[in-house]
């Protein structure tokens, strides 16, 4: 059947940390091998997709930035290459990061999408 992943830190406007980025790394690998699992939907709460790494708890974790970075580019390159359908409901701030979370095979926008990255 089809799962869902659903970022619900509307309060930071989805973001997303190092324990965060792995999560979603092993959840979406264990569900790529998976047969019972035909589509994963990604998604955002709270009226926000992703607005990319948590510059808050990055502030906090300093030395950890370039294992974040390199757990966000690890994500990325899963939900790129993801063998089952991957559909993001990029709905609300798509931002930095969040972009690559939005770079499903099925990206679906909304009249409320807003996409930038620097």
């Amino acid at each position: 059947g089809v799962r869902v992943i659903e970022l619900s830190q509307p309060e930071n406007l989805n973001s997303v940390d190092l324990v965060l980025a792995g999560e979603l790394s092993r959840k979406l690998a264990s569900w790529e091998h998976n047969p019972m699992v035909s589509a994963v939907v990604l998604r955002g709460d709270g009226g926000c997709f992703c607005g990319g790494a948590d510059l808050d708890w990055l502030a906090g974790n300093r030395d950890s930035a370039p294992q974040l970075y390199e757990s966000l580019a690890d994500l990325h390159l899963r939900v790129a290459t993801y063998r089952k359908p991957l559909v993001s409901l990029a709905s609300g701030t798509v931002a930095g990061g969040g972009m690559g979370l939005a770079n499903t095979a099925f990206s679906v926008a909304t009249p409320s999408s807003v996409f930038f990255h620097l």
